[in-house]
């Protein structure tokens, strides 16, 4: 499919190729104070889906509330920003949902920095909700995103959260681990694995949680080549209601906005119904052996 965006003049028309890969609503002050509205709404396109067809853009660099560049391209005659390139999604770039000027246009899927909402504003149950930005991040940003939770399940959609992991966590984490790895190494412990993580991508670091308790985890590391999933646990009191979908769903979408093509993981011989939980994601066993060396005894 084609579109085609334009500014307000339509001197500066821009096309994209194919469907975007997310659509994306943002609510943080810079995002309000270069619209003058409450919030701006972004197609995220592949940048070689996306070329200019008339017109000259100037542009306009800034730092963003993530600590990642933006650079933001715009009509040289009205003013209007037509598109944008975030430093920190190398691969896509954002263009002006309102500039297609099509009301039937794909509605966003999620929408970030919420801790910059004006108080009275309110999105459907259908927009994910992130109290910052959701991965890829250089800083250890909170992130948070309600769960849809399946009827019938012991907590509701008002109070289980994914969010980024923070230190007031860790005694809750530990606990949970313990419960769903009782046979784990203990370099694989919490007092272990916890502080290296947060010494490296610890924004691939979730947790979800209903009221104060943490119920479920998930940890992601990306090497530039392969994504890996570790330590997928969910309370076994909140089984079968959606919250490892949602853990799993945070964690691909955060190594996705990395650039990874594709996510490796391991599950010990035997555990089939773990397997069972990533075949009805999508996941499938491969032919390979795997093989491990300790270099380190801490």
């Amino acid at each position: 499919m084609f579109r085609e965006a334009s500014c307000h003049c339509r001197t500066l028309r821009l096309g994209c190729e194919g469907e975007p890969v997310k659509v994306s609503l943002c609510n943080c002050f810079d995002c309000q104070r270069r619209t003058g509205s409450l919030f701006s709404v972004a197609a995220f396109f592949p940048r070689e889906a996306i070329r200019l067809l008339e017109g000259q853009a100037r542009h306009f660099r800034r730092p963003s509330a993530s600590g990642h560049p933006v650079t933001f391209h715009f009509c040289m005659d009205c003013g209007s920003t037509l598109w944008w390139e975030p430093d920190r999604m190398p691969h896509l770039a954002g263009v002006a949902a309102g500039s297609f000027a099509d009301a039937a246009f794909v509605a966003p899927t999620q929408a970030v920095w919420t801790s910059d909402k004006h108080h009275w504003l309110t999105f459907p149950d259908t927009i994910v909700q992130h109290e910052r930005n959701p991965a890829p991040r250089s800083l250890p940003d909170t992130v948070a995103a309600p769960v849809a939770m399946r009827s019938g399940s012991r907590a509701s959609s008002k109070n289980v959260r994914v969010r980024l992991y923070e230190p007031g966590d860790f005694a809750n984490v530990d606990t949970l681990w313990q419960q769903c790895f009782p046979d784990d190494p203990s370099w694989n412990r919490a007092d272990r694995a916890i502080p290296a993580k947060m010494h490296f991508q610890p924004d691939l670091f979730f947790v979800a949680k209903s009221d104060a308790a943490v119920i479920g985890t998930a940890m992601a590391g990306y090497d530039g080549h392969r994504g890996w999933l570790y330590s997928l646990a969910v309370s076994p009191s909140y089984r079968r209601s959606g919250i490892g979908t949602a853990l799993l769903e945070e964690a691909e979408s955060a190594l996705q906005g990395l650039g990874c093509l594709k996510i490796n993981l391991q599950i010990r011989q035997g555990n089939e119904q773990v397997a069972a939980f990533y075949q009805r994601h999508g996941y499938t066993a491969e032919a390979r052996t795997s093989m491990a060396k300790r270099i380190g005894t801490s």
